[in-house]
């Protein structure tokens, strides 16, 4: 398990990844959602919070 979008494993190199997400306190998998949903989540911008 590690955060941020990934499209390999950081520890094997698989591609086999999911991402999840956690949506009005319910997580989901991401790839449930349609293709337009996905690109949206990848244009989000992402700060450090400290």
């Amino acid at each position: 398990m590690s955060r941020g979008l990934k499209e390999a494993c950081v520890f094997c190199g698989s591609e086999k990844v999911d991402g999840i997400t956690r949506i009005t306190g319910y997580f989901t998998k991401t790839s449930s959602w349609n293709a337009g949903k996905r690109g949206e989540l990848k244009d989000r911008q992402r700060v450090e919070v400290n």
